[in-house]
């Protein structure tokens, strides 16, 4: 695991992240992104988690290695500060963290919850992105 400081592009104390492709949003900001036209792959994560924790670097790949094809956004659940975040947990029943929600033009095509390998997570998204390898 690397060190991770604050006012880097992630801060570890909360898992937040801003890097060029990979982002946490809020529940409005996620409305009008699942509406475009390009995927959008959505962890629903909490801070406290450490399985969330860990999925950020496998994030990070796969948001770089699948620019222009997918937008790959973080939305922080279990957070008394963004109560909106949490409609969207209830929306689809979540009951663990990090879960994984793949929407296209605005419909919800395939999730799963728990941690998963780059590999197999790069295996899992070309098949429901209809077998378009990352670039």
């Amino acid at each position: 695991m690397r060190a991770v400081f604050p006012g880097s592009k992630h801060d570890a104390r909360f898992c937040v992240t801003q890097t060029a492709r990979l982002r946490d949003i809020e529940a409005n900001e996620l409305n009008e992104l699942i509406r475009d036209n390009k995927p959008v792959l959505v962890e629903l994560w909490a801070s406290w988690c450490g399985p969330c924790k860990a999925m950020l670097p496998v994030l990070e790949t796969l948001a770089e290695e699948f620019s222009g094809q997918l937008d790959i956004v973080k939305l922080e659940i279990f957070n008394p500060e963004m109560p909106g975040n949490d409609d969207w947990a209830k929306l689809f029943g979540v009951r663990s963290v990090p879960t994984f929600i793949l929407f296209d033009r605005g419909t919800d095509i395939a999730g799963f919850a728990g941690l998963a390998g780059q590999g197999e997570m790069k295996a899992w998204l070309t098949k429901h992105l209809g077998g378009a390898e990352a670039g």
